[in-house]
């Protein structure tokens, strides 16, 4: 793990930083055509209510974007800089959305990858999200946050 690092909730200053790390991370012609084909626009929505960064010292090292409703929440992006790769920060941002989203009573987290990031599916089955629905090149990967394997919450994914 590196030193120093620390996953917080986005606020408002930092969503310059963030929409230029948003853009470097995903300025890849695989990322552009996922984003491009599934929301519409190169790159993903930035709402500091909605988001987690990876933080090292003071320059935001990495991000998880998320949306959510009552019950279901969704990772619209994940992020890190290159030079902070294989270090970890991916997968505590997802370990930090998950225990962020589960505390404010969501049932279920989704996440929509694209079959070619290979390492973006294994980052994501790694948390334990399984694959629920093949789509062309997607994949959608879900997580239930609550509950047991006895389903006794009466909520089924």
């Amino acid at each position: 793990m590196l030193p120093y690092l620390c996953i917080r909730p986005a606020v408002t200053n930092d969503l310059s930083a963030l929409e230029g790390l948003v853009t470097e991370v995903f300025d890849t012609p695989e990322c552009l055509r996922f984003f491009e084909s599934h929301n519409g626009q190169a790159v993903p929505d930035i709402c500091s209510e909605h988001a987690l960064v990876a933080v090292q010292r003071n320059p935001i090292v990495g991000f998880i974007l998320f949306d959510q409703d009552e019950f279901l929440g969704v990772v619209t992006g994940i992020g890190v800089r290159v030079t902070h790769r294989q270090f970890g920060v991916a997968s505590l941002l997802v370990a930090s959305v998950v225990d962020k989203l589960r505390a404010d009573g969501l049932r279920v987290l989704d996440a929509v990858c694209d079959t070619h990031i290979e390492k973006c599916i294994g980052l994501f089955e790694k948390h334990k999200f399984r694959a629920l629905k093949h789509e062309g090149s997607h994949v959608l990967l879900t997580r239930r946050l609550v509950g047991g394997s006895n389903r006794g919450d009466g909520f089924d994914v």
